[in-house]
């Protein structure tokens, strides 16, 4: 057991040599410190800590990796999230939205989302799903498997859409509020860089 945290502690300390972080290697000093005092509960903390700032760096580097404007839509940067934990996890999250005067559009992603199993289950069966739910169906964004979903409202009129696009234990999800072509919000989809994103995560 202890082989295996010391394995562990090896990996973070070449992660935090290569962000350079202050408050990543600082945190892995008391890692290291707490290891060898034999204070295994310390360590872990600490090496969560480091952890949780190289989810945060990394997803700081997502956020910069967005558009500041989508079509007629202006970003609201006062809004944006950036995260190394969600719900008391170390879990990578960041969020942005981009506003008209009617309409919206929300981008995030998620490192070890919940959602990722069942989003995987529903394109591996798209049969299934397109007679579970007409409104959903799959598709392709930059060689990643997708899930398209059009929103309606009581009259059958689109309200929206969603995409979801799983990969590895990670999710991004792009929401369209108001009514649109499907063609148009895969325009918008067009504009985020979801290869490069899934790269800086992987």
């Amino acid at each position: 057991m202890n082989r295996i945290k010391y394995i562990g502690l090896l990996g973070i300390v070449m992660l935090a040599f290569l962000v350079k972080a202050q408050d990543v290697t600082s945190n892995i000093e008391t890692a290291k410190n707490s290891y060898s005092a034999q204070n295994y509960d310390q360590a872990r903390v600490a090496i969560q800590q480091a952890m949780a700032e190289l989810n945060k760096k990394v997803a700081n580097e997502v956020i910069a990796l967005l558009p500041q404007t989508i079509n007629q839509f202006s970003c609201q940067t006062s809004q944006d999230m950036v995260s190394g934990w969600e719900m008391g996890l170390m879990s990578l999250t960041v969020s942005r939205n981009w506003d008209s005067e009617t309409n919206s559009i929300s981008f995030s992603v998620m490192g070890n989302s919940p959602l990722v199993a069942s989003i995987n289950a529903a394109l591996s069966m798209p049969m299934m799903m397109g007679a579970g739910n007409p409104n959903q169906k799959k598709t392709n964004i930059e060689g990643y498997k997708a899930l398209l979903e059009k929103q309606v409202d009581e009259n059958q009129q689109i309200s929206g859409y969603s995409l979801m696009v799983p990969f590895q234990s990670s999710l991004i999800q792009l929401n369209y509020s108001g009514p649109i072509a499907e063609q148009d919000f895969l325009n918008i989809v067009a504009q985020i860089p979801v290869s490069k994103i899934t790269q800086l995560m992987q």
